[in-house]
């Protein structure tokens, strides 16, 4: 996930209203007090409370102000509280998953891989696939392009590292340009391929990789709600979010549950998506501000990502 963020579009809410210390003429929805809130104005730049009703902020004060009445009430403690951030380039489903089942994107050694590799297996449940993981990629990111391809040493897995430590989990996971696989010998036992190496390139590759079950409904959303947990840690609080379109039934359930704490705009990173979301009947429509996305405040679709230049991983 991209943590290269910018402030939020709540910061845009300080700005319109932070002058205003009008008590609300009703009882608000919330109210966060007792804090050290940063707006992000040069004139007025500290508050001590902030008043929210349906899910808008309606008024900033100070300790000097009478605090308006609210339904609940959070003690911020004095913490400093400042707007969330906005990461404009995410992959949520495969964010979720590198940190549910396996993240090898700074794995370039069999130490890190054993390591990375016990630790899924005692995350997930036996019999769960263990897939993906992009090993090497940022030994490969930091080197370049240029720097990649003249390396004389690459780190190639083999499937003696890691079939003492997956009796009861398959393993299928790739380097992190896709070109090439790892299983261990009960994924090759699985999809009935023979290979002392376990590495697997070409159509044996992608063949293998298409006879992996789907995950369900529950692993997606978990991976979602992992991953959900990782924004809040670095508080992060809206995401342009290119993930396949059949997420959003994943979201909406979270959101449903009132489990939501990041709100989703979808960028497919596929231009044939466009259909799909067509059919779905989401069109962009122009409105007073100027194009308004389909969807709502938390989860909406505005617009399509897409390359022409090869990646890197």
């Amino acid at each position: 996930m991209n943590y290269r963020n910018t402030l939020s579009f709540f910061v845009l809410l300080f700005l319109s209203i932070i002058s205003c210390t009008d008590q609300p003429d009703h009882e608000i929805d919330l109210l966060l007090s007792n804090g050290k809130v940063w707006t992000g104005d040069a004139n007025t730049p500290w508050a001590s409370w902030i008043a929210i009703q349906d899910d808008k902020i309606v008024a900033l004060g100070s300790e000097n102000d009478r605090l308006p009445l609210a339904n609940k009430v959070i003690d911020l403690q004095g913490k400093l509280t400042v707007p969330g951030f906005n990461d404009s380039h995410v992959h949520f489903a495969s964010a979720g998953a590198l940190l549910l089942g396996i993240n090898l994107l700074d794995v370039n050694d069999e130490v890190g891989l054993k390591r990375e590799i016990k630790g899924a297996t005692e995350r997930l449940p036996k019999r769960s696939w263990i897939t993906r993981g992009d090993w090497g990629a940022y030994e490969a990111w930091g080197l370049g392009s240029d720097g990649s391809s003249t390396k004389t040493t690459i780190f190639t897995p083999h499937r003696s590292m890691i079939d003492d430590l997956t009796p009861d989990h398959p393993v299928l996971i790739n380097r992190y340009d896709r070109t090439e696989g790892l299983a261990n010998a009960l994924a090759l036992e699985i999809l009935d391929i023979e290979s002392e190496t376990g590495l697997l390139t070409g159509e044996v590759f992608r063949n293998a990789l298409e006879q992996i079950p789907e995950k369900s409904i529950e692993r997606k959303t978990a991976e979602a709600m992992r991953a959900l947990e990782e924004c809040r840690k670095f508080g992060v609080t809206t995401v342009q979010d290119m993930s396949p379109l059949d997420r959003e039934n994943i979201y909406q359930s979270i959101h449903d549950n009132g489990d939501l704490t990041c709100r989703i705009n979808f960028s497919p990173s596929r231009l044939s998506e466009y259909e799909n979301m067509a059919a779905k009947g989401w069109a962009i429509k122009n409105g007073p501000e100027g194009p308004q996305p389909a969807g709502d405040d938390w989860i909406s679709f505005g617009t399509l990502k897409t390359h022409i230049d090869g990646i890197m991983g």
